[in-house]
């Protein structure tokens, strides 16, 4: 009952932000420090009803979710410089050319309406006590682990092979920007990055039969020793590119799986910790990547220090300096905001790229014979903004471009239901899923860091392709691979 008086209250904050919405549509509103610090409030008012709701307590309850990430993420992204603003830390939300103030209004409004929604669906959820059985299943499954460190170390190899000595040495952002990464080597990184998440997810699924409980020791001897330094060999290689995603996906992935194992609450002080630590190496290699890769590693070192400094020098705040360059992506949705203006939305048709992208090589048959070339959003406002690289997008972008504000709405409160429901059932009844939402819940928790700068339809096509990988696995396991 009281989930269900907490999403009334919900509602009522959506129904407050969709009326200033819709005035804003007919009369356009320079943004005043007023008009924002009150979607701000209310905003920050949403957040407190949604901390006070009923949680399940079956099973071990966990800070680390894809729900606190995604929000995180969401925030960092979608209000971190608009707080910023607010406080009077950046003149022009860092966005140069693409601020715009008579859309400020309209941005920060359909930002929290997002949330909201999210919100009100997360809600929702947890106010439905039933378990769904469709999503349960008492089948087991025998996995091939050779088939899949097989390829797992093929994929490396092809990547490694294919990949320029620049890459390594700090050239990920450069070629990145400069469309430098070729079909080859940008497919056996991501094919790599996948059959190896589904052999972490298969290990995690396997040893979970056991209903043994496992300390950090046992739960690393559970993945094979080669596969570790497989792992380590691409970490490294991954820092000295630049490239930091790599490293944050599969480590969340390692830890998440120890978390179901060991069965053990993880104390929300160290949480904080491994924040704290791993937001300030991953802002670090941010500014490792834009030093000279031909310089040995310990001068790279000493200028990213430099650089870092140089930067903080600048005497331009932000509330959570480690998150700054996160954050940047909200040019990306104030793009799409200001294109919305004068063109019709995108009807799907910035999401096909990333559906077709489940099967490796498919969209260039596509365009070989029909001469069609699938864009997405992140390539959409790329053109849109004019420039010559790679800007990205965002969650909120992504939906707003191709379905409008009824997306908006709709897709923010299934994800939020969807998330709630995947949470829930992981750390409660794990090993009684159906392979398809174990798969499912360990992709969106991979990619929920991400997913504010990134889209919902890109983490469902991975759930496809590492789905698939495993069930790969579990016919060539029915053929005799061990």
């Amino acid at each position: 009952m009281k989930n269900v008086v907490l999403a009334l209250l919900l509602i009522i904050v959506f129904t407050i932000l969709m009326t200033m919405y819709l005035n804003l549509n007919l009369n356009s509103l320079i943004m005043s420090n007023q008009y924002l610090g009150f979607v701000l409030f209310l905003s920050f008012i949403s957040w407190v009803v949604f901390l006070n709701r009923k949680k399940r307590t079956n099973g071990v309850e966990q800070y680390v979710s894809i729900t606190s990430l995604f929000i995180f993420s969401f925030f960092v992204v979608h209000f971190q410089f608009y707080v910023d603003y607010y406080l009077g830390f950046k003149a022009d939300l860092s966005l140069r050319n693409y601020f715009d103030a008579g859309l400020m209004s309209k941005a920060i409004t359909l930002s929290s309406i997002a949330l909201v929604c999210f919100f009100i669906g997360n809600v929702l959820q947890l106010s439905f006590n039933k378990q769904s059985l469709r999503l349960t299943s008492g089948r087991e499954y025998k996995f091939s682990f050779l088939i899949l460190k097989f390829f797992t170390f093929v994929f490396f190899i092809i990547f490694f092979v294919s990949t320029p000595a620049d890459y390594f040495n700090g050239g990920y952002g450069e070629m990145m920007n400069n469309d430098g990464i070729g079909y080859l080597q940008a497919k056996s990184n991501h094919l790599f990055q996948m059959f190896l998440w589904a052999y972490m997810i298969c290990v995690i699924i396997d040893s979970g039969r056991n209903n043994e409980k496992y300390n950090i020791i046992n739960y690393i001897k559970l993945y094979d020793i080669k596969i570790i330094i497989l792992a380590l060999l691409y970490f490294v290689l991954s820092i000295l590119s630049g490239d930091r995603g790599p490293i944050i996906n599969i480590t969340i992935l390692a830890f998440v799986g120890y978390l179901i194992l060991s069965r053990k609450k993880l104390a929300f002080s160290k949480i904080i910790i491994f924040i704290l630590v791993g937001g300030i190496f991953i802002q670090f290699l941010g500014y490792f990547r834009e030093t000279d890769g031909h310089l040995s590693f310990y001068d790279r070192f000493n200028e990213g220090i430099a650089l870092k400094e140089n930067i903080d020098n600048r005497g331009e705040k932000t509330i959570i300096p480690i998150t700054e360059e996160l954050a940047r992506s909200l040019r990306s949705y104030h793009a799409a905001i200001m294109d919305q203006e004068t063109n019709p939305p995108l009807y799907g048709m910035g999401n096909l790229d990333d559906i077709i992208a489940v099967i490796p090589g498919f969209g260039l048959i596509l365009n070989k014979i029909f001469s069609i070339k699938f864009e997405n959003t992140s390539k959409y406002i790329t053109i849109i903004m004019g420039t010559d690289h790679g800007m990205g997008t965002t969650a909120l972008a992504d939906v707003y471009l191709n379905y409008r504000e009824f997306g908006v709405i709709f897709l923010f409160i299934l994800f939020g239901w969807i998330f709630s429901k995947l949470d829930y059932l992981a750390y409660s009844n794990f090993n009684n899923l159906r392979l398809a939402t174990q798969v499912s819940f360990f992709v969106f928790i991979v990619s929920a860091f991400y997913l504010g700068r990134s889209s919902f339809v890109l983490v469902l096509s991975d759930i496809v392709l590492v789905y698939l990988i495993i069930r790969l696995s579990i016919f060539c396991r029915k053929k005799g691979f061990s």
